[in-house]
């Protein structure tokens, strides 16, 4: 029999919970669903390009990893959140929030590929953490605009 934490139980509950409140604001639950697929593809093309170029994964790393891709998916519902408390309309930023994330984890599968294929360790650029300085600016100009 298996026993479940109380934060086991948050983290199998809150994945539905997130998918209704995104289709709520207005994010499809194909875009998310691309999203979730993209950041699990994402991750096993990860290990599979470290083994290729001979590198150390381990256990620890790969949950380290996947926790912060997870944290990806939870960008959107903050935007909104945030948009209901301040009294703004950031449905646009919520939806296109999804869009770029998506369109960042397809670089970086895309990447990964790539080093899989040629074994050609090259600097890799990550576009999750640019798309996330990017929405990170707009909410910085929006502030400015409305302070």
């Amino acid at each position: 029999m298996v026993t479940r934490t109380p934060l086991s139980r948050l983290k199998l509950s809150a994945y539905p919970l997130l998918i209704s409140f995104l289709s709520y604001v207005g994010v499809t639950q194909e875009a998310f669903c691309i999203l979730a697929i993209f950041i699990v593809l994402d991750w096993a093309l990860g290990i599979r390009k470290a083994r290729r170029l001979k590198a150390n994964v381990t256990s620890k790393k790969m949950h380290t990893w996947l926790m912060s891709k997870l944290l990806v998916i939870w960008v959107p519902l903050f935007i909104w959140m945030a948009g209901q408390g301040s009294w703004w309309d950031l449905t646009w930023l919520v939806t296109g929030s999804v869009w770029i994330f998506i369109l960042a984890e397809l670089f970086s599968i895309i990447q990964n590929i790539h080093i899989i294929r040629t074994r050609e360790d090259i600097l890799e650029y990550d576009a999750v953490n640019y798309a996330i300085s990017k929405i990170l600016k707009l909410i910085k100009n929006l502030l400015e605009k409305k302070l």
